[in-house]
């Protein structure tokens, strides 16, 4: 039995040298000399097969773990790919990616391997010519667009209708989108961060308790409790509770 517990004590110590031991990271380097299409890579996405697509300032990467195809606006097998800066990259529920541009939206078709420019115009006609700043789609299926100076655009899938939002509180500039647990929609910009009044269907400025400044927010993020965190661009990262509409301005780490 002493024996026994011996054996135990000095595997215990073995393992727990090993625990202590500093964990080994392994970087690969990946830039225009070894194949992506631009040193600038402004958005990256996996995709449901596991393919890696890289948006840079000179046309769209996809890397498949060992080599990268490009696709690019001069190429003649994409004559209806109009673009080159690529911003931000969607994939639908019908495994079509919905690619935002500097020159509108485009969307690729995998199994055709095709692009389509989106050309949808809303009742009054207003068409989507700004810079693209970020897609999402939300539980019910439907896309939005998130532009530099026209607002945000809904694309009802069901109806195949696109109705535009202006937001003015942020000069009609919307940098990110966030669909929550509750389907709940909200935007972060310049100057305010706004949610979907479902009632009215409208935007508003959503008014955080205590906190009367302007929020230059350029990332947003829901964690598994619900809290809605804010990246800010010079007021470090706030921590929201929509419930209370609290804030914690001294959030360090992510849970």
């Amino acid at each position: 039995m002493k024996s026994f517990y011996c054996l135990i004590i000095s595997l215990s110590i073995h393992l727990c040298g090993y625990a202590i031991l500093p964990t080994q990271f392994h970087f690969r380097h990946y830039n225009i000399e070894n194949g992506v299409s631009s040193n600038n890579i402004s958005t990256l996405f996996q995709d449901q097969k596991g393919y890696i697509w890289i948006g840079t300032e000179n046309g769209l990467n996809r890397f498949d773990g060992n080599q990268f195809t490009l696709y690019q606006k001069n190429n003649p097998l994409y004559s209806n790919f109009h673009a080159n800066s690529i911003n931000t990259i969607c994939e639908t529920t019908d495994k079509e990616l919905w690619l935002g541009t500097d020159n509108g939206v485009f969307i690729y078709n995998q199994v055709k391997d095709t692009f389509t420019p989106f050309v949808k115009q809303t009742s009054d006609k207003t068409s989507i010519t700004s810079w693209i700043t970020h897609i999402i789609q939300d539980k019910a299926g439907n896309i939005w667009i998130a532009t530099h100076k026209q607002g945000i655009f809904l694309f009802n899938t069901q109806t195949d209708k696109l109705t535009q939002f202006e937001i003015p509180q942020n000069d009609n500039i919307v940098i990110r989108i966030l669909n929550d647990e509750q389907n709940n929609i909200w935007l972060s910009g310049p100057y305010q961060l706004c949610k979907l009044n479902k009632v009215n269907n409208t935007f508003e400025t959503y008014a955080i308790e205590e906190k009367t400044e302007s929020i230059y927010s350029m990332a947003l993020w829901e964690d598994s409790s619900n809290h809605i965190w804010i990246g800010t661009w010079d007021k470090g990262l706030w921590k929201l509770d929509p419930r209370t509409k609290q804030v914690d301005l001294n959030s360090a780490t992510l849970l």
